[in-house]
Parts: C-alpha cells; structure tokens; sequence
C-alpha cells in the first residue's frame, strides 16, 4: 500500500555539517567494502545503481551552500567549472535545484542513462582492472549518516563522494593525476587535476578546467634576471654567502661606515675609488690593514628594458647602460686582480662583492668632498655622474665593488722632488712588470700615472741622511711602488683551455681595445698620453711604435689605410701576449718623472760629495734609458720586453742581482729567467 502522506509543515531533518565533507578527525559510521573488477560493464552497473542526486561533480575547491526550504534542503554548488556537469544543466549545475522527491521520475533515469554511458565509454579506453569502493547498504536505526565514497581507480582516475541519502548536499567528482601508492585526490594540485581530464568526457563547446599557473611575479623576474646577468661575479666572491645575488648599496655601506670614515680619492677607468680609514684606533689593526674600493657601474641586464613602457625613457636608459662597464670587462679585470697579487709590486686584492641600488649617503658625500677639493686645487672635476642626482642612477643599479689594500696615493698627486725618487720609483715599476711578464705574461696597456701608487713618501727627500749611498743601486728613499688598475691589461690566467691544436693552453684575461677606439682618438698635443695609446698599437701590430694607424691628419691617411690592411694581414689581436707595449708605457713613466725634476748639475772633479756624485750618475742612467725608449728608438734598440730592459740594466751594472730579486740570484747565467 503506498506510504501515508502526513500533510503540513514537516521538520527539516537533523543533520551535522560533516556530513557534506570527509572529516579526517571523524571516522565514518558506515563501513565500506571494496570490489575488485575487471570489466567496464561491473561499473556501470554499480554506476547505475547510484541515484544522480548522489553524483556532483566538482573541481578542486568544493563550496557547498545549504539553505533550508519548507519541505526539503537545497543544496548549489558553487567554483570552477565542473567535470560533467554540463551533461544534463537541470541535474548538475551552477543554480541551486529543488531536489527530486523520487528517484524513478523519467529525467532522473535519463540522466542515469547518460552519465551510464560516459564513464562506460572513458574506462573502456582504458582497459585496465579497476577497483570500486561502494558502501555498504546496512544502517542503524536512528544513525546519523556519515559520508561514504565511491572511487574509480584507472589510468584517468575518478574520485566520486557520496553523501548521505536524506541530506544528500551536493558532492563532487574530481579528476587526478594517477599516483601509485594512492594519493587522496585533496592533495593534488590543481594544475595536475586539469592537465588529468579525459578528453572524452569534456562537453562539447565547453573549456576545460581553468588552471592555477605558477606565474612568477613582475619583481620576481627582474631579480632573476639580475642574479643571472651578474652570475660571473657572483662566481668570483670569497664570502659565499654573497654568491647567491646583489646586495644592497645602503646595507653595504652600513656594515662599513660605522668603523671607517669614506674618502673619495680618485678617478678610475670607468669607476671611482674611496678609501676606508679607521676612525680610532684599534686593537690588532694598523694603516696597512686599511682598504679601497673601487665601484664600477655595471650595464643593466638588457632583458629589464622591456619593462620601460615609456619608448623614449627606455632608449635614454639603453644608453645610460652602454656608457657603463660590460660584466664581461669586469669579471676579466678582477681575475687579472686575484691573478697579480702574488708578484711584488702589484696591488693586493681581497674581494669582490656585487651590490644593487643607488650609491649610499656616506659615499654621496664623500662624492661631493672631492670635487670640491679638486676645485679648490684648480684641477678637473669629476667627469662620472654625480651619485647625489636621481637621474644618475635608478633603484636597480648594478655595481662592482672591488676591494684592494690601500697603496698610497698616486703619482699624479705625489710631485717628485730629485733624481733619486725618480730612479727608486721608475725601477719599482719597471721590476714589476718584468717579473708579471715572466709570471703571467702580463701587460698593463693603460700605466699613466694614475695608475702608479707610492707609499712611505714621508720625508723620502731626505737622501743627505743616508749612509752609504755610493754603495747603493737601489732603494734609496724609502718609497714603495705598487701598479694598479687592471682595466686594460692582459695576462694568462691558471684555468687552461683546449688550443686549435687540440691541445691545451692557459685562459686569457684581456680587454679588447678595439670595442673603445676612443682610446686612440684623443689629442696628443694637449696630453702626450694619448699619443701613447696609439703608439701601443702600433707596437702591438709591427712592433714599431711610430708605424702610424691614425688617419685623422690628411698628410697621415694614405699611410694609415695601408698600416691598417697589413695589421688585419698580421692576424695580431689584443688577446695575444705583446710585452712590447710595456715598454711603450714605460717610456711615458720615465718622461714623465723626469719632468717633475730640476737634472742634478755635474759635480766639480774636486768634490768629495757622494750623494752629488750618485746623484749625476743617476741621471746619465736616466737620460740613457729615456732615448732607448723613445718610440723614435725602440724599434731598433733589440728590446721588445721589461724583463730585457732589466737585462740591459744589469749588463751596464745600473742594477745588481740583489736589486732585482731581494735575494741571491737563482740563475746567474741567464738573466731572463728571472725577469722575463
């Protein structure tokens, strides 16, 4: 007989909200019971004996809204697009539905039919054994229901939740990526539960499921390209801590204002150089423990510019850049630093570190003090951006900061004052580079006298006090030379690479000259360096210093364009070892130094004097070597290197062994081993 109708308002049923979810706190009440089958029509038949009110499908976050109506619950589901929802809107949709108060109505069977008939047609593409959870069918008078699930294993797995009868809130279907051991489809992430989906059982005119990209940030991307922009220096850092990207300009400074008072105290190629000095005194610290840094302004990584939206700020910051150092430039010049500071005479170089941001307040000032001592001096003023100018330099500014030891101040602040500074000062220079030569087949390319630092300056004047000066050849001031700035130079590094040969040779730190012609292009007759430059390369390519490649003067075009095609003939580039333009270089030291100077006067034959009579022979040294290096003579004078210059002083006994090496001779017989 059928059921008796009680007719009014009727009690919504009681119903706890773990039902509508899997609790991992709460056990379940019902016990499931798990089914192993191997046929396609077993889950269809288990599929068609669920009612379509029990089947949702979902997608990773599942939001199920529950409002109470006068007869019966409504349950809407609420997120992505689901799986097979679209396969019948009336049954699984967006809109919250009134429930079916029977499950035998012609729609649901319908529904039943095709919902049958897609899983059958997904799992028979399959052709695997699937295993099926299905719950069981006992209940407990007056139990309250918990969830069950019915989950399909296969190849595109399908996790179907099940909710209680009455209640019965909408549940979900969910698609996951296939895991073995079994892993509950919470845990997946949503882009593998999209790249899952099976295409069969994707509706027609719909898309597939959204997915969550791993999209990286704007300010992530730039900072990645950064660190991979400026990995060779990172490489090159002692502290490894500082490998892993920049660090902040102001944070850096900190770390060093606190101890050290900042000096700005020159100009380098392409970057400036600030001193640190203590401000007090300090237990186990001297002057010698004291440093400078060099910072060079890094051209920006060339990816960054596509975020400028602006096309003429972004053409100003293209060539903002390019008027920077290369890190590639950089990464040589440091190399050649580590590589150098075991010969004597050479700076000593202690780290590197890469740094992001504009220039800090205390480097700022130290900025502006310098120029306004150079105005007050009557020199030139600083030709580099000012750093207290926000046009000068951005927020993402790239910076090397090379650390050295301090070697005192450089020669074209320190005057020299007689003949024997000169000559202490020349083969302090001259000594080094022929030992660098022989070392690591070393040029400098760029020793102005800027580049020469001095040290113990303080009263080295003072040659009367001295004992024995007759007895001497060298050291006769107390003057100590150090070569500086590696921008420009060569030298052969320990790493070896593969040769044409298929052999080995040594890596090649160097600076192509050629991508700065305006090297070559200034005025000799305002500062005789320039000229220097030019006579470099011609002594690179002909080993000839006046074999002109400069076509600016007409009279000079002819001969230029003929010099140039035989250059490119030769095959010489700036990679190649050349020792003769240390020559060239030493040269320009030499005339310089002895422009500072009134020449000693001949001594009378009765004095007695030792220092007037050391003093004149000095300078007949001094005057001799000067016309062998002179572009005019060296050519033919058979000397192509400093370590054959400091040959030739040994043969007219200018210099002794002792002199050269600070010790014994290791081989008396052959002079160039030691020297080059």
């Amino acid at each position: 007989m059928p059921r008796q109708r009680v007719y009014g308002k009727r009690a919504a049923p009681k119903f706890s909200n773990y039902t509508h979810l899997p609790s991992p706190t709460r056990p379940a009440s019902k016990p499931t019971s798990t089914i192993t089958i191997s046929k396609t029509t077993d889950v269809v038949e288990i599929v068609s004996s669920v009612d379509i009110d029990d089947i949702a499908v979902g997608t990773e976050h599942l939001n199920v809204s529950e409002r109470p109506g006068k007869d019966q619950k409504r349950a809407s589901l609420s997120g992505p697009r689901n799986i097979l929802g679209a396969i019948d809107t009336n049954v699984v949709g967006a809109k919250p539905r009134r429930r079916q108060n029977s499950g035998t109505g012609r729609r649901v069977q319908s529904a039943v039919r095709e919902v049958t008939a897609r899983v059958k047609e997904s799992l028979s593409k399959e052709g695997v054994e699937d295993t099926v959870a299905v719950p069981s069918t006992g209940r407990t008078g007056g139990e309250e229901r918990q969830p069950s699930a019915i989950s399909i294993e296969s190849n595109a797995d399908v996790l179907v939740e099940r909710g209680d009868e009455d209640a019965r809130p909408g549940l979900g279907v969910k698609r996951v990526a296939r895991q073995k051991p079994h892993v509950p489809a919470s845990s997946v992430p949503l882009e593998q539960t999209a790249e899952s989906v099976s295409p069969g059982c994707a509706p027609s005119g719909r898309k597939r499921l959204p997915t969550r990209s791993a999209k990286k940030t704007v300010e992530e991307e730039r900072n990645e390209i950064v660190i991979d922009h400026v990995q060779p220096l990172l490489r090159l850092c002692s502290d490894s801590s500082k490998r892993f990207g920049p660090t902040s300009f102001e944070s850096y400074a900190a770390s060093r204002e606190k101890e050290f008072k900042i000096t700005k105290i020159a100009e380098a190629s392409y970057g400036e150089v600030y001193r640190l000095s203590l401000k007090k005194p300090r237990s186990g610290f001297s002057s010698s423990d004291e440093w400078v840094i060099k910072f060079i302004p890094l051209q920006a990584p060339p990816a960054l510019f596509k975020h400028i939206q602006d096309l003429r700020a972004r053409r100003k910051a293209r060539e903002t850049s390019a008027s920077m150092s290369a890190v590639a430039d950089v990464t040589s010049e440091v190399k050649v630093l580590d590589r150098m500071t075991n010969v004597p005479g050479f700076t000593n170089f202690r780290d590197i570190e890469v740094l992001r941001g504009r220039p800090a307040k205390a480097f700022v000032t130290a900025w502006q003090d310098f120029n306004t001592a150079q105005r007050a001096a009557g020199r030139s003023e600083s030709v580099l951006a000012d750093p207290g100018l926000e046009s000068s330099y951005d927020d993402d500014q790239l910076w090397a900061a090379i650390e050295m030891q301090d070697a005192g101040e450089d020669l074209e602040r320190f005057k020299v004052e007689n003949v024997f500074q000169s000559w202490d000062v020349f083969w302090g220079v001259a000594l080094a580079l022929a030992k660098a030569e022989k070392y690591a087949r070393f040029e400098h390319r760029d020793l102005h006298l800027g580049n020469i630092c001095v040290r113990g300056t303080k009263n080295s004047g003072r040659v009367s006090e001295m004992s024995s000066p007759a007895n001497r050849n060298l050291n006769f001031t107390p003057i100590e030379t150090t070569i500086i700035d590696y921008t420009l130079s060569r030298a052969d590094l320990e790493e070896t690479v593969q040769s044409e040969d298929g052999g080995s040779r040594a890596r090649v730190a160097y600076f192509d000259l050629d991508k700065d012609r305006a090297l070559f292009e200034g005025d000799g007759e305002i500062e005789y360096q320039y000229e220097i430059y030019r006579h470099m390369e011609s002594a690179m390519h002909f080993n000839d210093p006046l074999r002109t490649l400069d076509d600016r003067k007409k009279e000079n075009r002819e001969a230029a364009r003929k010099n140039r095609s035989a250059a490119h003939r030769s095959g010489k580039t700036w990679e190649g070892f050349h020792p003769q333009t240390n020559l060239v270089w030493l040269h320009f030291v030499l005339h310089k130094l002895r422009e500072q100077y009134d020449a000693p006067s001949e001594p009378r034959k009765e004095s007695e004097d030792p220092v007037v009579r050391k003093a004149w022979g000095l300078e007949q040294a001094l005057r001799r070597m000067s016309e062998k290096l002179s572009p005019e003579s060296l050519h033919k004078c058979g000397m192509d290197s400093a370590g054959q210059l400091a040959e030739l002083a040994l043969r007219e006994q200018w210099l002794t062994w002792e002199d050269i090496l600070g010790s014994e001779p290791q081989n008396a017989e052959n002079p160039g081993d030691a020297c080059g």
